[in-house]
């Protein structure tokens, strides 16, 4: 048998043993809870991937779109960071022009958010996403050279409410 690894992360303990299959029906357990509890909605169509804070509505492209489960389910945790930050729900500022400052830090949360529950339920993420928002992080840094944490801070304000910890 495989020897199981020990982790510890803000002071608990995670074992690293769990095979592919477990993490990924954790990771959907994770969401299914998540779209009932807050009565969440998410449609697969299309090639984008979205979150409508009008309509309090995810929207993903379609599965086959997707390289990996990795890539799918890191960036359906993105979309969900994003949901969590609606005015009924965390309340941050999430209604912002593309480009701007405030949709980036808010890209920033998300991307921070769903790297976090990912690294929690053990499952990875998407690097090459991550690499994507890049240009718009470095933006905010120069903005506002504290950002890292305050971004963390609302990142893992919403990877706890995500996940109910």
């Amino acid at each position: 048998t495989e020897k199981a690894t020990i982790i510890k992360e803000n002071r608990r303990e995670i074992k690293t043993d769990r095979k592919e299959p477990e993490k990924i029906k954790k990771v959907e357990e994770v969401i299914r809870r998540y779209h009932k509890r807050e009565k969440l909605e998410t449609l697969f169509s299309g090639e984008r991937c979205f979150y409508s804070p009008i309509e309090d509505k995810i929207t993903m492209a379609e599965k086959k779109k997707f390289h990996s489960s990795t890539a799918l389910y890191s960036t359906w945790l993105h979309e969900l960071v994003h949901s969590s930050g609606n005015n009924k729900r965390l309340n941050r500022k999430i209604e912002n022009h593309f480009g701007s400052s405030d949709y980036a830090k808010e890209e920033l949360v998300a991307e921070l958010g769903s790297f976090l529950i990912c690294n929690r339920l053990e499952i990875g993420s998407d690097t090459q996403n991550h690499a994507a928002y890049l240009q718009n992080w470095i933006k905010c840094l120069r903005e506002d050279p504290k950002i890292l944490i305050k971004t963390l801070g609302k990142a893992t304000k919403a990877c706890n409410y995500i996940l109910e910890e």
